[in-house]
């Protein structure tokens, strides 16, 4: 999608509608079966990393005889106003909306046809309010149009068809710290991040790998894997740090990323752990 910021004079009524819809943290998506009053539902809690802190949600199944799941979907940093379209063409119903809370954009969430949606496709707009949906420049796609009242503006999105999702891209910290007293322990935290949520598992396996520090006498080995969840973007792996009390020159391992899933590019392969030395 691309994006024109169109200059309007319109301010008191859109920035009614702006508080009006300001309180919303989550996008309720209703996935309807059957219609039913007698209906039972048992509450299971979600929760979710994104780029702006932690999202919680639930999912509420049904144990009556009749069907009408109500799923909470995370759909971005503070939703807002929302639509529905099939952006894509491919002829399933897609979801559309404003994230109010900085940095500002509005979501797009793929439709799979099923009652599900795909993780949000953000286009950074600044402070969206209400949206809606036309096709705008006449080529057969439908279009967007957001409310920004903090710039008196109108963003319009044009819908160019292209609605690949690209691959989340996995990267890793770096981590430098003391190495503590003598027989102490410190711990090196990395954080292994992903470009953006997906709506599918991502994989990586991990080891420690020896710099001019050494597993064993300087720090513990360790090697594994982890799993981001739909929608995670940040996972940590720690690996405990010796204290001694030798005098000596700063220290490096490393911590290397490998074999990720097929779903993923591996764009940072090794985070650098320097042990500072602390002895006098």
């Amino acid at each position: 999608m691309r994006l024109v910021v169109v200059r309007s004079t319109v301010e008191t009524n859109m920035q009614r509608m702006h508080e009006r819809w300001r309180a919303l943290f989550l996008l309720l998506f209703c996935v309807v079966q059957a219609a039913g009053a007698d209906n039972k539902y048992r509450e299971e809690p979600i929760s979710l990393s994104t780029s702006t802190g932690a999202l919680s949600g639930a999912v509420m199944r049904p144990e009556g005889k009749d069907k009408m799941p109500v799923v909470l979907i995370i759909a971005g940093s503070g939703p807002g106003s929302a639509t529905a379209s099939d952006v894509n063409g491919d002829g399933k119903l897609d979801v559309v909306v404003t994230n109010q809370l900085s940095p500002g954009a509005v979501s797009v969430l793929l439709g799979k046809g099923d009652g599900q949606l795909a993780a949000p496709i953000t286009i950074a707009t600044g402070a969206p309010g209400s949206l809606v949906m036309a096709d705008f420049n006449g080529d057969g796609r439908p279009d967007a149009a957001a409310t920004n009242v903090v710039s008196r503006s109108v963003a319009i999105l044009l819908n160019d068809g292209n609605w690949t999702v690209q691959p989340p891209r996995i990267t890793i910290s770096d981590v430098s710290k003391a190495e503590g007293k003598n027989r102490s322990s410190t711990s090196f935290t990395f954080t292994v991040s992903l470009s953006a949520a997906y709506d599918q598992p991502v994989t990586v396996s991990y080891r420690t790998v020896n710099g001019t520090a050494t597993a064993g006498s300087d720090y513990t080995s360790k090697s594994g894997a982890i799993t981001f969840a739909p929608g995670e973007i940040t996972k940590t792996i720690t690996i405990q740090v010796k204290g001694d009390n030798k005098r000596e020159s700063n220290e490096t391992f490393y911590l290397e990323l490998l074999n990720n899933s097929s779903n993923s590019l591996l764009t940072r392969t090794c985070g650098n752990g320097t042990i500072l030395n602390d002895d006098n």
